[in-house]
Parts: structure tokens; sequence; C-alpha cells
């Protein structure tokens, strides 16, 4: 089973999951087999049938009214603040469990589909009015979400694990919107820098040339590789652990998130006896990392939505959920509230709003929202509808 770190951060960006080949061999100039279409979805002012509710799998709000969510079926679109979700996925697709999204706003929108062999890549302009799709084949057997700097310029990564903190790994790019996708690297492909060892948290980047590839990986230093290149590229960027934390051995990087030129990374690190997160934060585009605060919070569930707040959600051994918020960076760290089951992802528009969904494993329904910055949540009985 591929096994992808849970990191959750707003900035234009629905979760990061995993879980789950062959078609593209990887060479230093490789490319992808490509098809496009056109299909119409069933827009959401059809006839509202009410559909029994399912889980959600990802969720990405935009403000108090209107998001995205995702199930194991369908693609799903609110304008009431998740009260309703409208079915608006387009006729004849599946999706999976495994499905991830780039929910980047009210327009624009890629979901990911692996069957297979092939990624199938649905995107849209119009709110979900139509989509187009294209598709590439992987030798890999998961899917991470689509990450999109912009309208134009965007990245996928797919892996497998190998067991023993080792998962293979390619990664593909487009620069057309996601019409057309090629594989800039991979760790078949030695020149591309990217080592096999570590379990692969997922991909970030800041700019067109600039991005970050992370990973859990049980050793003193952690596993953190920077490309220069749009990806094709890939050099370890090395870490210093925190002020007072000796004797670490293991290290799991997630995907950093940028505002401008400065970018938090979530960090967890497992130490002698003790284990916590750091946030680390560059100040000069990724040139350099400095840790804020290791806290002792065992979490890898962390959702970071300015400079300022985030939250943090550490599940229990009675599966209750602990929800930790900080509001400055990281430098101190709050329990706000508990949750009675575990919680998969978060949602954030600011630092009041925010939503929560159960773990994409769960059988039950579950959505829950804050006003307050997390210290109180209100249960929300959704409906989805057609």
């Amino acid at each position: 089973m591929v096994s992808l770190v849970l990191i959750l951060a707003a900035c234009g960006a629905g979760s990061t999951t995993g879980s789950q080949g062959s078609g593209t061999s990887a060479t230093s100039t490789p490319s992808a087999t490509v098809a496009s279409g056109t299909t119409p979805t069933v827009p959401a002012t059809a006839t509202a049938v009410p559909e029994t509710t399912v889980p959600l799998t990802a969720i990405r709000m935009l403000d108090q009214t209107n998001g995205w969510a995702l199930t194991k079926n369908s693609i799903l679109k609110t304008s009431d603040g998740g009260q309703t979700w409208h079915d608006i996925t387009p006729s004849g697709f599946q999706l999976n469990a495994q499905s991830t999204g780039d929910f980047m706003n009210d327009t624009y929108v890629w979901v990911a589909t692996l069957q297979g062999s092939t990624v199938t890549v649905l995107r849209t302009s119009d709110g979900g009015s139509n989509w187009q799709s294209a598709t590439f084949s992987t030798q890999q057997q998961g899917v991470d979400r689509p990450h999109f700097i912009n309208t134009s310029d965007g990245w996928i990564a797919t892996v497998t694990a190998q067991g023993m903190y080792h998962e293979d790994e390619e990664i593909y790019q487009t620069t057309n919107g996601g019409q057309n996708w090629t594989l800039v690297a991979s760790t078949a492909n030695a020149a591309s820098g990217l080592p096999t060892g570590g379990n692969k948290t997922g991909i970030s980047f800041m700019n067109t040339t600039t991005g970050w590839a992370t990973a859990d990986i049980p050793a003193i230093y952690s596993w953190l590789y920077k490309t220069t290149d749009g990806g094709k590229t890939w050099h370890n960027q090395a870490l210093t652990a925190p002020s007072g934390v000796t004797n670490v051995g293991e290290f799991v990087t997630t995907p950093p998130v940028f505002f401008g030129t400065t970018g938090i990374m979530p960090v967890q690190l497992f130490a002698s006896g003790h284990s916590g997160v750091d946030l680390y934060v560059t100040h000069d585009g990724g040139q350099s990392w400095t840790p804020t605060q290791f806290t002792s919070i065992t979490s890898q569930n962390v959702y970071v939505v300015d400079l300022q707040h985030a939250w943090a959600t550490a599940t229990t051994t009675s599966n209750s959920t602990i929800v930790y918020a900080t509001s400055n960076a990281g430098q101190s760290w709050q329990q706000v509230s508990t949750l009675a089951q575990p919680v998969g992802s978060l949602s954030f528009i600011d630092n009041l709003h925010g939503w929560a969904i159960g773990q994409a494993s769960s059988s039950t329904p579950l959505l829950w929202s804050t006003s307050d910055g997390g210290h109180s949540w209100q249960s929300i009985t959704y409906r989805i509808v057609r």
C-alpha cells in the first residue's frame, strides 16, 4: 500500500493524499502519451434529487459559502457553506477513493484519477459546467494531487511503495493548464536526482522553476529535495534540527506553503523519547529554512492558512481528535478543542472559519464547521443533489 502523509495547506490547494502501472519509460527527455476531449457535465441548476449521503474524501472551501469536495464517486460543489453539495461529475466519468483534486478557485479545478496504469486529469475553467480531460501512462500505483501555481503551470507526482521506507516516484509537468503532461523526473532516472529512499509525502512549487519534494525517512537527516528547473533535476537541501532536539531518528518533511517568497513547511520529528511538530520558515524564497519552535504534538495533518495561523490535529487512542492552533507562526500552540471522531482533512479560509471531514477510509459521513478558529465545532448534516 502506498502511504503519502496527509498535509493540508490553503494557497489554492486542496487535500494532499495518496495511495494506490506501467507505460512510460523514464529517460533524460521523457514524454507521456496524452489524449484530450470535452465533456459537458450535468449543470448544477438541474432538478435536485437528494442522494444518500456518502463520506467526503476531500474538501476545499473558498469562502464562507462556496467550496469544492470529492467523494469516491463524485466531484461536488457547494454554495451554502456545505449544507448542500451539487454533484457536477461529468457524465460517464468514474472516480475512485484515491482521486485527488486541486481547487484553485470557483472556476479552475483539476481532478486526477488513476485506473490501472492510466492517470486521467479532468479540468474545468468555468466552475464545472464543462470539463476537458487528458490522460497519461505511469509506471506507479498511486497519484498525488495536482499542484498548480497558476492556470497554466502544474505538476503531478505518482508513486509506488517498495517497502522499508522506499518509494518509486515520477513527476509530470504541464504548461498549458493540463491539456498535456510530460514526465520530467523519475527515481528510475539517476540524472533527475530523486532517490527511492523515503515515503514520499508530496511536492509543491513556489513559481515555475522552484519547487520541493518531501518525504518521511527514518534517519538523522531530513529528506528534502529542491528543483530550480521546473522539476527536471532535484538536489538535497539539508535541514537543521530545532534547538534542544537531539538524537532525531525520523524526519517527516511535508510540502511547503508559500506567500510570495516567504514559506512555511510543517516538519514532524521523532527523537529519543518524544516527537513533535515544527514549522520551518523561509524568508528568502526557500534558499534556507529555519525551525520555529518544536512542539510536542504528534500530528501529520497540519493546515496553514496564512503566515501566522495554522492548525494541527492528533488522533487519540480512543479515536477522538485533538485540535491545536497557532496564531504566531508556530512559536506556540494551544489545544483548542476535541472532536469525537478521527479527522481526515481540514479547510480554513481565514483565522476563524474552517471545516473538517472524517478520514478517507471512514464509511460514516462526517462534516463539521467552526467560526471561532476551531474552539467550537458544529456538525453539518449535508445532502448531495444531482
